[in-house]
């Protein structure tokens, strides 16, 4: 289950507001982050301290708040996603800076889910012909589908995870 609360994290990274992760988090810490006990050796880096791998998907977290200007501007919209029972543990949004979009679903559900996602392709001005790509910024997956198709996409997200389409 940590595993999955990991990816959750994610889509924390990817919505409005500062991303704050609590002290040790980064390195796989499971205690309270203010036990009476130090977290971090003196003169190792933290890096240096990650037993559990976890330092270099923090990082690429924030080397994509940090590349893709949408994630860090105020354009925001949910995105309905269907069927309608799903609704209470997956959310999907999109956010936008000037051209560019990317499209977030988040699993925060123990169980699997198949969902689709009422994509608004009038407002972003999607050809109804042309072929577009969804690629998943953490997975490095890619759902390709024309603007007509794009309108009801299809997703898959096991639990706790988070996609990240731009």
């Amino acid at each position: 289950r940590r595993a999955g609360t990991l990816q959750t994290w994610r889509g924390l990274f990817s919505l409005p507001g500062i991303p704050l992760i609590y002290n040790g988090q980064e390195i796989g810490v499971w205690t309270f982050p203010y036990d009476a006990f130090m977290i971090f050796r003196p003169g190792a880096t933290i890096e240096a301290q990650d037993r559990n791998g976890l330092y270099p998907f923090y990082r690429h977290l924030i080397y994509l708040r940090n590349t893709f200007p949408a994630l860090s501007s105020d354009a925001f919209a949910e995105v309905p996603v269907q069927p309608d029972d799903v609704s209470g543990y997956v959310y999907a949004y999109r956010r936008w800076e000037g051209d560019q979009h990317l499209l977030g679903v988040i699993n925060m559900a123990d169980d699997s889910a198949s969902v689709t996602l009422d994509i608004p392709v009038d407002e972003l001005e999607l050809d109804d012909a042309k072929t577009y790509y969804l690629n998943d910024l953490i997975a490095g997956e890619a759902i390709t589908a024309t603007g007509a198709e794009m309108a009801d996409v299809s997703v898959t997200l096991p639990p706790y995870t988070t996609r990240l389409f731009a």
